[in-house]
């Protein structure tokens, strides 16, 4: 496997921006039509639960895609002849760690339920499923990424969401439902793990099948990835959660959760940027420093400019796209995506704390985590003081991880 150049990580940066921007155009579309077709109070149950509830619940999955591009880079700088083992060894636990948070999962049901005042237990049971079958895939999808098969990830991706952009209409059309549409997440992820397993198989036989050694420091790059990465999803996602625990009226949640999903659309961004910066990492440590600070500003000017474009079609994706079925949807959708712009950047800081092996990063989106909790439950009459609360809670972490970030490169 060879080592990327300054040319391949351009154009394979480049590639995967393109399938971020091509298939957050198809969710855009997939979102507004949907969310026309099934109306603003399910909307108000689809969004926290496959947006928000779907993210938490993939944490610790997300938390092994770190590592995984971590370890898997050490082994194959150290001992590539285990490599093929080594993967065998993270499928088996993936396995078990699948078992156990299904059987807490169907064992909790009744309380989700209660929490976020859902009419029944079926949405649960249907996400639940979509969860495990999203660990199998974002696993393959991990081993794609770390054998440089981009062209692959790039294609599968717009094939995925395209399959569920026509899922998503037709189950919206036909059913007008919450428990409807997620059929569409469901089946691409299906699709998407069986034709990555298919293009993985013949690169896993060709592995030379040698015992391996576990890298150093073993379990202490699991705990720091698990932490890094968990602790950002809760962080980005537990606002939805929070406004539908919290505020009564259904039709405001919905419109809440519309603003939060064109928002969130700069996570897409910042996410093409980690996949390929995050394997180049691990294998280039001495440059991780400086491809942060690149990236930072590269990635900042792009989200800048993308509020600008959500300012400006504000009235239409509110009135044209949605009918104006979404309460005041147009007086905080530009202000959440303003807000939302330093969540997007501290994602794609999780690759040089991932690769530094710190906990700085983890034990500060946790404090964010908390503090936003404890705000929320104080704080909650009016959709201006929940953007209050997101806002002022991302831009200060932002501030205190880059400062963290360069002060370390002063000291070295």
């Amino acid at each position: 496997m060879k080592t990327l150049s300054r040319k391949e990580i351009v154009g394979y940066t480049g590639l995967m921006t393109m399938a971020t921007f091509l298939t957050g155009g198809m969710n855009f579309v997939f979102n507004m039509v949907v969310g026309r077709l099934i109306g603003p109070a399910e909307y108000g149950i689809l969004s926290p639960l496959m947006g928000s509830l779907f993210s938490i619940l993939s944490v610790p999955v997300m938390g092994l895609q770190l590592f995984m591009n971590q370890s898997l880079g050490e082994m194959f700088s150290h001992h590539p002849q285990g490599l093929r083992s080594f993967i065998r060894f993270l499928f088996i636990n993936l396995m078990k760690l699948l078992v156990s948070i299904e059987m807490l999962l169907w064992l909790s049901l009744p309380l989700w339920q209660r929490w976020l005042h859902l009419p029944d237990q079926t949405l649960l049971v249907l996400l639940f499923l979509t969860v495990f079958a999203n660990y199998i895939q974002i696993f393959l999808y991990t081993l794609l990424q770390f054998h440089h098969e981009f062209g692959v990830l790039f294609w599968m991706t717009l094939i995925a969401t395209l399959l569920k952009l026509v899922l998503g209409i037709g189950l919206g059309w036909w059913l007008r439902t919450a428990f409807g549409v997620m059929f569409a997440y469901l089946v691409p992820l299906l699709l998407s793990s069986g034709v990555f397993a298919l293009s993985l198989w013949p690169w896993y036989r060709s592995l030379a099948g040698e015992r391996f050694r576990p890298p150093d420091h073993f379990w202490r790059m699991l705990v720091v990835s698990m932490l890094s990465g968990g602790a950002y999803v809760v962080l980005s996602s537990f606002d939805i959660l929070l406004v539908r625990s919290f505020f009564q009226d259904q039709k405001v949640v919905g419109s809440y959760a519309m603003a939060g999903l064109i928002a969130r659309a700069s996570f897409f961004v910042a996410s093409a940027f980690t996949t390929v910066f995050l394997p180049v990492m691990t294998k280039q440590k001495e440059k991780s420093q400086s491809l942060t600070v690149w990236g930072l500003v590269i990635l900042f000017g792009i989200l800048v400019g993308y509020t600008g474009m959500v300012w400006i079609f504000r009235f239409f994706i509110s009135h044209t796209l949605l009918g104006g079925s979404y309460p005041g949807l147009e007086r905080f959708l530009v202000l959440y995506t303003f807000c939302f712009i330093p969540y997007a950047l501290i994602s794609f800081l999780v690759s040089f704390y991932t690769v530094r092996k710190s906990l700085f990063y983890s034990l500060s989106i946790l404090f964010g985590v908390i503090l936003q909790g404890v705000l929320f439950s104080f704080w909650h009459e009016s959709i201006p003081q929940a953007l209050t609360i997101v806002g002022g809670v991302g831009y200060s972490l932002f501030g205190l991880l880059v400062g963290e970030i360069l002060l370390r490169g002063q000291e070295k």
